[in-house]
């Protein structure tokens, strides 16, 4: 299965919810900090399709890796997801950067790159379930592409 086409499904399934919540009432979008913008879903669609193709060939490694794309960005200072985050000095987490290298590993709002409300996390857990099933990443497991560039 091409990799393109299943990060392209996160991409679409994230802007239906945000259209079929804007039906009943929800909003999921807009402007606000932590909303799902078109270009947060853009980003999440790109870190999924990474986190496939960075763990070619291993369907554990790959689901941790997809969670660890979606948990850092409801993450607070309150409240740190980082559980799922690759750890050590060279990890593309602050936090986990952070812990490693002894320092402090405090403000969320300036560090998360792609914050969502903790609130929208019900709505778009069910996708990421869905996306991460064993069934689906192990057709994904040569980690095809169209894309001459990712071949």
């Amino acid at each position: 299965m091409y990799i393109n086409h299943v990060s392209k499904r996160l991409g679409t399934a994230l802007r239906s919810t945000v259209k079929d919540c804007r039906a009943q009432g929800i909003f999921l979008g807009g402007k606000a900090h932590g909303s799902l913008k078109e270009a947060t879903s853009k980003n999440l669609t790109t870190y999924y399709q990474k986190a496939i193709l960075r763990n070619k060939g291993d369907v554990n490694a790959m689901k941790t890796a997809i969670y660890a794309t979606l948990l850092p960005s409801i993450s607070t200072d309150a409240k740190p997801q980082h559980s799922k985050c690759p750890a050590g000095e060279n990890s593309w987490c602050f936090y986990q950067s952070a812990i490693a290298n002894g320092e402090k590993s405090n403000n969320h709002k300036l560090n998360v790159g792609t914050p969502i409300n903790e609130k929208f996390l019900l709505k778009i857990l069910p996708i990421y379930q869905r996306l991460a099933s064993n069934e689906l990443l192990e057709r994904c497991i040569q980690c095809g592409t169209q894309n001459a560039k990712f071949a």
